[in-house]
């Protein structure tokens, strides 16, 4: 991989959980929340495969690759299952209105 290509691919990697950062800090919709997720995973994920990657961790990038998508899918799942009771139970997208409900 050629120091441009590299280059360019980190900084894609660290925008990416720049912006799932930032929106983790300021949005307020499960949603919301869940696409500001999966932008820093994302970005997470790009940054720790190029860190292996250029220490010659070839063979440990595939497996990291492996179970950082796994991890994703689950982080996925639970996120979709955590909006699907809010919905059931308490009939709100808010996040900030929760802490104000009783069951």
């Amino acid at each position: 991989m050629s120091f441009l290509v590299a280059s360019i691919y980190l900084i894609a990697s660290i925008i990416l959980a720049v912006f799932g950062l930032y929106g983790l800090t300021r949005i307020k919709t499960l949603m919301r929340l869940l696409i500001s997720l999966e932008l820093l995973v994302s970005g997470a994920l790009g940054t720790l495969a190029f860190i292996a990657e250029s220490i010659g961790l070839h063979k440990a990038n595939e497996g990291l690759v492996a179970i950082m998508l796994a991890v994703d899918s689950t982080m996925l799942a639970l996120v979709v299952l955590l909006l699907l009771i809010m919905l059931r139970i308490f009939k709100v997208y808010d996040i900030n209105s929760l802490s104000t409900l009783r069951r």
